[in-house]
């Protein structure tokens, strides 16, 4: 990085996307931190998306344009050569960030030189309205990951060196996922986290991407959740991994064959963990026992539920 590039890159690609845009192009050009150059890819959009990034002439925004649609994760990594910035903040054409939202992560990256990746809480709007609050701890993060995606893409403000030193990109093989299995990469080589403050206004919409694709989503999800059991040392069949979460989620239907089939897998999970130190240990041991307790004090299950709870002796 020399002397005249910014210190943040934000990176937003385009596709048919003019209903929303001009509102996600404002919520950064009025950001309240303003060192940054706005990379804007247009990916051969076919409505009038060009129109309104040209007629912006804020000297922040680099216009790309892909003469075809080369599809989201090309245009991902193209903006990832393209970025010149010490950190890439990802930014959708629908969403809209809040006006510290750049400020805020420049400044925990700033102070955390070991974390290679920040995302936000974030209100979700549109079709449905929640505030949604994802683990903020490393240790928690990698935990969530192992039954579902710990971050929203476009609040996450990346380490252009993590990415730079370690040759990272989104991969070709999961599309509609490319997202979840980069957090995977960027495990392997850093911390991560995510900032307790609701700093992006996230669009749901019958358009969306987890709208159209949610069959490919999950098809995808599921391989990249098994990745993620594989780097703690445990090699997960389908049905673990939908028990799993199943349990993560608190549901209360399982019967006892399946507790038992759960206690297994969190035992292999606890041991695999002491060899290969992805989560901190106790943290783990205290995740696992507290959910393991609440599986097993469910009423449906009978008496029996003891003797399995015993026998598994995972406990925090």
């Amino acid at each position: 990085m020399n002397a005249s590039s910014p210190m943040i890159t934000v990176l937003m690609p385009v596709y048919n996307a003019e209903q929303h845009l001009a509102e996600a192009i404002d919520s950064i050009l009025t950001q309240n931190y303003r060192d940054f150059e706005f990379i804007i890819i247009n990916d051969g959009s076919t409505d009038g998306s060009e129109s309104i990034i040209l007629s912006y002439s804020d000297p922040r925004i680099r216009y790309v344009k892909n003469e075809t649609n080369i599809r989201l994760i090309a245009t991902l990594n193209k903006g990832l050569d393209l970025a010149r910035g010490k950190y890439i903040a990802r930014m959708d054409a629908d969403d809209i960030s809040l006006p510290n939202r750049l400020s805020e992560q420049l400044a925990f990256l700033e102070q955390n030189p070991d974390v290679g990746v920040v995302g936000t809480w974030f209100h979700s709007f549109g079709s449905v309205d929640s505030i949604v609050k994802y683990p903020t701890k490393d240790s928690d993060i990698k935990y969530m990951a192992l039954y579902q995606c710990p971050f929203c893409h476009p609040s996450v403000m990346l380490r252009a060196s993590t990415i730079r030193d370690n040759a990272l990109r989104y991969s070709m093989d999961h599309p509609h996922a490319e997202d979840y299995e980069f957090w995977l990469q960027m495990a392997r080589v850093s911390k991560l986290s995510n900032l307790p403050q609701v700093l992006l206004k996230y669009r749901i919409h019958q358009e969306s991407i987890s709208k159209k694709e949610a069959t490919t989503q999950h098809s995808l999800s599921l391989d990249i959740r098994r990745m993620f059991f594989l780097e703690v040392g445990v090699k997960a069949i389908d049905e673990e991994l939908d028990l799993f979460r199943k349990m993560c989620y608190r549901c209360n239907d399982l019967q006892l064959c399946e507790l038992k089939v759960v206690g297994r897998m969190l035992r292999s999970l606890i041991d695999a963990n002491q060899q290969s130190r992805y989560m901190d240990e106790q943290h783990l041991a205290n995740v696992l026992g507290n959910a393991w307790f609440n599986l097993c004090t469910n009423p449906h299950l009978g008496s029996e539920v003891r003797t399995i709870y015993k026998f598994f002796n995972i406990v925090w």
